[in-house]
């Protein structure tokens, strides 16, 4: 291992679970210039349009939750031994509700440190909002933290939190090799 990881920053969508692409339905509810300011503003606070955003997140994820399963090769490297001993959390866009709804399907529930939802946080990523306040949480250096997500947003996230990411378990896993 390069080096000692004590933490591990995992996305839900699209890491934990298979996508369910809500972000092609955000895009075609909202429009791109409104979408851009939800991803890119810091002082979102409770404006129309992160409200809306919020309400369409929910009636997206909790229409398909009973279709989501995990990803094939996150079970295999969650319980690897290059994690052992490391925290575990997960920043995600999604709801707590469904969240917990779907880790406790696969009675992982238990197994998380911490879990930041999307009514944690202030700025949807790629702010870097949520990686910084899961970080404060457990006092863990960032070079000591691998955050894995799936699309740009998450990466611009990590870059802005000094977090090093990929954007797949396999690529963490050759990283960690």
């Amino acid at each position: 291992m390069k080096q000692d990881i004590k933490l591990v920053i995992f996305d839900f969508n699209g890491v934990i679970t298979q996508d369910f692409n809500g972000k092609g339905e955000m895009l075609k509810e909202f429009g791109s210039k409104n979408l851009f300011r939800l991803y890119f503003t810091e002082k979102q606070g409770n404006s129309k349009i992160r409200k809306q955003a919020l309400r369409k997140v929910k009636e997206i994820t909790y229409r398909t939750i009973d279709n989501l399963t995990l990803e094939d090769n996150f079970i295999e490297f969650f319980n690897s031994k290059k994690l052992n001993g490391s925290k575990k959390a997960i920043l995600s866009l999604s709801p707590h509700k469904l969240i917990y709804k779907v880790l406790d399907k696969y009675d992982m529930a238990d197994q998380f440190d911490i879990i930041v939802g999307i009514e944690d946080v202030k700025s949807f990523k790629p702010s870097p909002s949520g990686l910084k306040m899961i970080l404060n949480n457990f006092k863990i250096s960032k070079n000591e933290t691998l955050f894995i997500g799936d699309d740009w947003t998450d990466r611009i996230a990590g870059l802005l939190a000094g977090v090093r990411t990929f954007l797949s378990i396999e690529d963490a896993k050759k990283y960690l090799t």
